[in-house]
């Protein structure tokens, strides 16, 4: 294809396609109801080791258990009881019965012979982080307002932007509104509060690699590269339209098979430069499971006349305009030729017909000048129309001061072209 075609060289184009651009493709686990609430991920420190399943499932509580190997534990669904054994003390019984995980790890630790407690939730509470190399955006762990004061004690944020640092000064009554509106005086920095709550910044080309690191008294932000969205009391359709409200994402539920369902993440763009990592805190979809990263993103590589190229698209443009898009790769030793050559087929007919309306033309008018039965009167206007077109239409032009008649163009003495 072309936008231009008077612009395409001639001649043939030789190409040969190593590989395609491919889209980053991630998949969750299996789940049976697309109206589910997202379970959190839920742990438990036993003995110094940390269990997590989702939501808080003794069963699957006993199976990390048992995968860990330090200690062994049975669930019994019937009788509401959790089984462990620490490999010294024997089998000891505790009841699962209308208890939390909160209420099991206080059971077990009061008994001698373990230790238990509930590890700390992160401030971020639950949700996705979505990061692309070609995106740099910092945004906070935290949700916060505009009106709210960052840090009663004060500190700095410090954003470096090609080696140099940018220090903002954060005092006991800075708002996020007053840091953003600060941040945005610097003609390379765009700050706002992203459509989760959170504190986000980026180079205003939105290109530019920047870091953010803060060094506040008592607060912490949280600051980290990626796109942040929380899954926190959200269905699996919720989460999937939030992401898609990001253009650099899409995100849909798909159903696999009968009650079951996945929850699948692609790039909008292919291309290494699109790539997603993925990282989810407080909540497990399967997301950093190998198996579920089931298309990686790769650049299309190519050879056009000898020449390489290694780019995000399955499109490029070369010879001056000439658009390749490719479908499919090359076998090994194989190539397509593409022979760009002028399509004269169609001017000789265009021409033709020219002549053929312009000589039927001048007989119309011709009859009416000399037919006594003519109902026009004032026939010095038609000699103004005919001369009119002659003077355009025999006239030179360019240059060269080239007219018709150096194309092939004849007038007989009829007047007929």
């Amino acid at each position: 294809d072309a936008v231009d075609v008077g612009q395409i060289s001639e001649g043939t184009t030789e190409v040969f396609i190593e590989q395609l651009a491919k889209k980053d493709v991630y998949q969750t686990n299996t789940f049976a109801d697309k109206e589910a609430v997202i379970a959190t991920s839920s742990s438990i420190d036993i003995n110094g080791k940390t269990f997590t399943t989702q939501g808080e499932d003794f069963e699957s509580l006993a199976q990390a258990i048992n995968d860990e190997g330090s200690i062994t534990a049975t669930y019994d669904s019937g009788a509401n009881t959790l089984t462990i054994n620490d490999g010294v003390n024997g089998d000891v019984v505790f009841s699962t019965d209308g208890k939390t995980y909160s209420d099991l790890a206080a059971d077990i630790d009061a008994d001698v012979n373990f230790s238990s407690s509930i590890p700390a939730k992160p401030i971020s509470g639950d949700m996705l982080t979505l990061n692309q190399p070609s995106k740099p955006v910092y945004q906070s762990d935290i949700r916060v307002s505009n009106d709210d004061i960052i840090d009663a004690t004060g500190g700095t944020i410090t954003i470096n932007v090609d080696g140099v640092d940018k220090e903002f000064t954060v005092n006991a009554d800075t708002t996020y509104g007053d840091l953003i509106a600060e941040i945005n005086l610097d003609e390379e920095l765009d700050a706002k509060l992203s459509s989760e709550g959170r504190l986000s910044i980026s180079h205003k080309d939105k290109e530019t690699d920047i870091t953010v690191t803060e060094s506040l008294a008592t607060e912490t932000l949280g600051m980290s590269r990626g796109e942040k969205f929380s899954t926190e009391g959200l269905t699996y359709e919720e989460l999937a339209k939030k992401i898609n409200n990001n253009s650099s994402y899409t995100a849909n539920v798909e159903s696999v098979g009968e009650n079951q369902n996945r929850l699948v993440i692609k790039s909008s763009e292919s291309g290494l430069e699109n790539a997603i990592t993925i990282t989810q805190t407080g909540v497990d979809l399967g997301l950093n499971e190998a198996s579920n990263h089931t298309v990686s993103a790769q650049n299309m590589k190519a050879t056009v006349d000898g020449i390489d190229y290694d780019v995000s698209s399955n499109v490029i443009v070369v010879d001056g305009g000439l658009k390749i898009t490719a479908v499919e790769k090359n076998e090994p030793g194989e190539f397509s030729s593409i022979s760009i050559e002028k399509d004269v087929s169609t001017v000789e007919p265009l021409l033709q017909d020219f002549v053929s309306q312009y000589n039927a033309l001048i007989s119309v008018i011709d009859d009416e000048l000399y037919s006594s039965e003519s109902s026009i009167e004032d026939k010095s206007t038609l000699r103004t129309v005919v001369e009119g077109i002659k003077d355009k239409l025999f006239g030179s032009y360019g240059d060269d001061k080239l007219s018709i008649f150096n194309f092939g163009f004849e007038v007989d003495k009829n007047g007929v072209l």
